[in-house]
């Protein structure tokens, strides 16, 4: 009975461990081009450019704050982050 007890406890603290990742993904600099409230959700469209490619590239960034949707205006600068390419 002991054995199970310390596995799981060892099995939680490394659930817990890789939660903590420090990675959220490359920092992305975006221009807003439409913001829309859709069923009570906060939405930005982006268009951004990545280096080394070529083109804008669009997205749709879910919003999980209203104090955030309403501090920025179509047309400023967003920082983002999108999943690493690494």
């Amino acid at each position: 009975m002991r054995k199970i007890i310390i596995l799981i406890a060892f099995f939680l603290l490394l659930t817990l461990v890789g939660g903590c990742s420090s990675n959220k993904g490359e920092e992305t600099r975006s221009t807003i081009v439409n913001k829309e409230v859709i069923n009570g959700n906060y939405y930005f469209m982006v268009t951004y450019k990545i280096e080394g490619m070529e083109g804008n590239f669009e997205a749709t960034i879910k919003i999980d704050k209203k104090s955030e949707y309403d501090k920025y205006s179509i047309g400023d600068e967003y920082i983002f982050y999108r999943p690493s390419s690494k």
